[in-house]
């Protein structure tokens, strides 16, 4: 079982790399509040509110840039970089237990083709929604409210905090890019071999659900995992349907993989034919 152990390693390789993001996140956010302060320093309770709001404007506009030049790129292109390397040890496993295959080279191809939609929906909706509007929502409150500067800035750097929403979303919204990417390869791999075999992949972790709990580490039939549909479970995505369930897992952010393996791993693992 080898080749599902080289697998796992980097399951635990990719959960460290993703712990240790909101702490890039973080760092990012920090050059975005010091960016910040040029128009904290401009918005006046003296002045008219269409005066400040015009500040505001100005903010909104530049914001996406403000952020991608704080360093919101490097973390993007990390996360490309992992998206790219995960397909790519995918494709390795794939060949060395199904053998040499042209059907998973050319789903290969086009996956490795597309991963720049990753970056893209990153720079455009993953900054808008993860960290412009929240910056925006904050500076339009505090406009209205005619905050002190002082008051101004403390609300910015909670915004902008670990307990912020820009980082819980740019951290969920780069998790879930990675697996779900990943997870829609796999799944096209799996219809192009009919697999019919599969391993519930992937690490514990404090927030990991009962439902991978109870599966993690385990060998499954198709038709067993398609048996899930019919459960309920914390977490779980609704309208998850035949198709889905390789894609969703476990449910919102989870972490696992359903990964398929040939008949006689899920013997050696100990899976049951039903």
């Amino acid at each position: 079982m080898e080749e599902l152990e080289e697998l796992q390693a980097w399951e635990e390789s990719l959960t460290k790399w993703l712990e240790s993001l909101r702490n890039r996140i973080l760092a990012v956010n920090a050059v975005v509040l010091e960016n910040l302060s040029q128009f904290v320093d401009r918005i006046d309770n003296t002045l008219t509110l269409s005066e400040n709001l015009t500040v505001l404007l100005d903010a909104q506009t530049r914001l996406p840039q403000l952020i991608q030049t704080a360093g919101f790129n490097g973390l993007v292109n990390g996360l490309v970089k992992k998206v790219g390397e995960t397909i790519s040890k995918l494709e390795v496993y794939f060949q060395k237990i199904f053998g040499d295959n042209d059907k998973v080279r050319k789903v290969t191809d086009a996956f490795k083709n597309s991963i720049a939609m990753v970056r893209q929906s990153l720079l455009g909706e993953g900054v808008q929604q993860g960290m412009v509007s929240e910056i925006v929502k904050t500076l339009q409150f505090h406009i209205y409210s005619k905050s002190n500067k002082a008051v101004f800035r403390k609300a910015l750097q909670q915004v902008l905090g670990s307990a912020g929403q820009p980082v819980k979303f740019v951290s969920t919204y780069s998790s879930d890019a990675l697996y779900q990417f990943s997870r829609a390869y796999t799944q096209e791999v799996t219809k192009e071999l009919d697999t019919q075999y599969f391993y519930y992949m992937g690490n514990r972790i404090e927030t990991t659900r009962e439902f991978c709990n109870a599966r993690h580490g385990k060998a499954f039939t198709k038709k067993q995992v398609l048996s899930w549909l019919g459960l309920e479970w914390k977490g779980k995505i609704p309208g998850t349907t035949v198709q889905s369930i390789f894609m969703y897992v476990g449910g919102y952010n989870c972490r696992h993989r359903i990964i398929p393996i040939s008949k006689e791993m899920f013997l050696y693992l100990g899976g049951v034919l039903a």
